[in-house]
């Protein structure tokens, strides 16, 4: 016959198996005192749960995350300018690849006045895969030491947002975490859900110097040599967008055109301008078919981070 289990009561009044109470403690209180205790435990705050990050799963590093605009509460911590010859030069890189493209920020920062001026734009060859790009290591060597010899310091970099709004992703945000120095775009606040920090956008202003021309002429060559045989090419004589009269080498110029009219006479301006043309027109020749260009595949919006 097998042997019955002894069954006892606990100190609640329940039956349980005797080995199920070996090795525990109780404290043994009268009816009162237990009432008195759970009185105690429910007046007891509830912890708030930790909020949950968001998993593996559902985490997209190419999400796009709006830039917060600091306040009276919140301000800029500096004042960001930007020369017309950087502003050019991000120009020309963005516009002519459909792939993303990325280089380096040369300038300097004043402590005293709380400045940081970006001075110079240095491309770089990327290594690009369609939904991210990196930076080539033996081209961003390059364009430091080419910064280094104009006297300047590397204080960031860049790169194009070609078919989305020039808002820093996920990832973005990650990597400007890691490599900055002084926060400039990226705060120290977390997101609601405590899965990325807030990026912030400043009010950049452009320096009023007119920019070194045979340096823009460079780069630009530079650019074209680069990219006019790429399989990511920007068509330049297609029309850049279907509800648009111009072509992706008008879209350029106009927002060339913009920048210069802050810096210069407008007959300097066209002639520079015209200088650009032609050289597209005469050594620019991408291998895209006929048609119009891919929908916002040369709006080029630039991403600066500093």
């Amino acid at each position: 016959m097998r042997t019955r289990r002894r069954r006892v009561r606990d100190p609640w009044g329940n039956w349980c198996d005797a080995k199920d109470l070996e090795g525990q403690t109780f404290e043994h209180l009268s009816a009162e005192e237990l009432a008195r205790r759970r009185e105690e435990e429910k007046c007891k705050p509830i912890k708030s749960s930790k909020v949950q990050r968001p998993t593996k799963s559902s985490f997209d590093p190419f999400q796009l995350i709006p830039c917060n605009f600091f306040s009276e509460e919140k301000q800029e911590p500096f004042q960001v300018k930007v020369a017309s010859e950087a502003l050019l030069i991000m120009d020309l890189h963005a516009h002519v690849s459909m792939a993303e493209v990325i280089g380096l920020l040369g300038g300097r920062y004043s402590e005293v006045d709380k400045i940081v001026e970006v001075c110079a734009a240095e491309p770089c060859n990327s290594l690009s895969t369609g939904l991210q790009c990196e930076m080539d290591p033996v081209s961003q060597t390059q364009a430091s030491e080419t910064l280094a010899v104009r006297g300047y310091s590397v204080i960031g970099w860049y790169h194009s947002h070609p078919a989305f709004d020039p808002n820093p992703s996920l990832r973005d945000i990650d990597t400007q975490a890691k490599y900055q120095i002084t926060c400039l775009v990226i705060s120290d606040e977390i997101s609601p859900d405590g899965s990325y920090r807030l990026p912030y956008k400043f009010e950049v202003q452009q320096m009023l110097e007119e920019p070194q021309w045979g340096l823009v002429f460079e780069k630009t060559r530079w650019i074209i040599e680069k990219y006019r045989l790429s399989r990511s090419s920007v068509p330049m004589d297609k029309i850049f967008r279907r509800d648009s009269d111009l072509t992706c080498l008008q879209k350029l110029l106009e927002c060339l055109r913009k920048t210069l009219s802050k810096v210069t006479n407008r007959f300097i301006a066209e002639e520079f301008l015209t200088q650009i043309e032609n050289l597209f027109l005469s050594s620019y020749k991408s291998k895209q078919g006929n048609g119009v260009a891919e929908e916002n595949c040369a709006v080029g919006s630039k991403e600066l981070l500093l």
